[in-house]
């Protein structure tokens, strides 16, 4: 799901500014400008959430959909 994947690339992307830090001298403006990156990414992690009330994930949506589905076998059973 493309929820799930976004916050597992924004994570690959701060792993692999991580590394590229250490190719760079201490005071470089390659390793500053990684670093305000990296930082940047860790505060500002890709996540979906339903108007701030609840992160939408894998999870949730396979929960809504058992949910619904079970509603919907009950509601035919019923006739209604």
């Amino acid at each position: 799901m493309s929820c799930d994947l976004a916050a597992s690339e924004s994570k690959k992307i701060m792993l692999l500014c991580y590394k590229m830090q250490q190719g760079f001298s201490d005071n470089s403006k390659e390793r500053r400008e990684l670093k305000w990156l990296t930082n940047e990414i860790s505060i500002n992690i890709a996540k979906f959430t339903a108007a701030e009330f609840f992160e939408i994930n894998r999870n949730t949506f396979f929960g809504i959909l058992s949910t619904t589905t079970t509603y919907l076998i009950i509601i035919i059973q019923f006739n209604i």
